[in-house]
């Protein structure tokens, strides 16, 4: 079976690229860079190339990753050309070639915005209210895939919550912490540590992205989480705990966010009626940054 990881060279489309291997598929991907024969570069906004290569492909399963991690990136207008119109673009090359494969959509829990904690955990259900571009991007995205799907393309929405695992860069907190601590780092400079997250690693979720594909019908929403929420008050005490090692935390102005819940749990039990489940404890995807950075990883 051919599969396209779009983004494939991405944090999670590595780890995507590695399981889908080991599950025995034939896997291609796109990327702005390539690094072997199976991936092609190209920008996920090039609707030409894009269109060449899907029609070359003909995959059996896309798995639509690309798109821009970073909440805080620069340049708004990039977030719509990439989340919206290069998923546009994609759903028009896969109805010009004439083919018809399970598509994942992976979108992000930034859709739902501020939900108040008597909502929470928050499932499928939730009305989509974004308040940043990424959320309102990806949000955009999401209506364009109910689109083609209305059309008879069998696209599925995952909906993302916080995942890390060794590799992710240090603009996301984990990672940051994980490296500072490996450092043995003296002080270290932090937004609000009191606010509570949905964390699953990477390594569970690639597996939840597959198990949607394989499992779930078209049309359907997702959410993609643990179910457990943490703190950072509670990541620095598992990091002190594993390394022996105390930093001294600088609360800092500039890092906290304008719009910042204190609570924002993900309710999974939809994906778990599929029977998947985390598999992989916090503190062992904390081991593994920790390992990641001291080169044992």
């Amino acid at each position: 079976m051919k599969v396209l990881i779009t983004g494939i060279h991405g944090f999670v489309g590595q780890y995507l690229k590695k399981h889908l291997l080991s599950a025995g598929f034939d896997v291609f991907g796109i990327d702005r860079h390539s690094h072997d024969k199976n991936t092609f570069e190209t920008d996920i906004t090039d609707r030409d190339k894009l269109g060449s290569i899907i029609k070359d492909i003909r995959p059996d399963e896309i798995y639509h990753l690309a798109g821009i991690a970073d909440v805080a990136h620069g340049n708004v207008s990039d977030y719509y050309t990439v989340h919206a119109i290069g998923t546009l673009n994609l759903y028009e090359a896969v109805q010009k070639a004439d083919i018809n494969p399970k598509i994942l959509y992976v979108s992000t829990s930034n859709v739902y915005g501020i939900v108040p904690e008597e909502k929470q955990p928050i499932a499928e259900d939730q009305p989509v209210r974004p308040v940043n571009h990424y959320g309102a991007s990806k949000a955009a995205g999401e209506m364009i895939s109910h689109k083609y799907s209305a059309d008879g393309l069998r696209i599925i929405i995952a909906r993302s919550f916080n995942h890390t695992g060794p590799g992710q860069t240090e603009s996301f907190i984990l990672p940051k912490l994980a490296k500072a601590f490996a450092e043995k780092q003296p002080e270290i400079g932090l937004g609000d540590t009191h606010t509570k997250r949905d964390f699953t690693d990477v390594r569970d979720v690639v597996k939840a992205y597959r198990m949607i594909v394989q499992e779930a019908g078209a049309g359907e929403v997702y959410n993609v989480c643990s179910g457990a929420v943490y703190s950072i008050d509670d990541m620095l005490g598992y990091l002190r705990n594993i390394t022996g090692h105390t930093i001294r935390v600088r609360q800092m102005a500039s890092l906290k966010r304008t719009v910042d819940p204190v609570l924002f749990a993900g309710d999974n039990r939809r994906l778990k009626k599929l029977g998947w489940s985390a598999g992989i404890p916090i503190e062992q995807t904390i081991k593994d940054l920790i390992g990641f950075y001291n080169g044992q990883i």
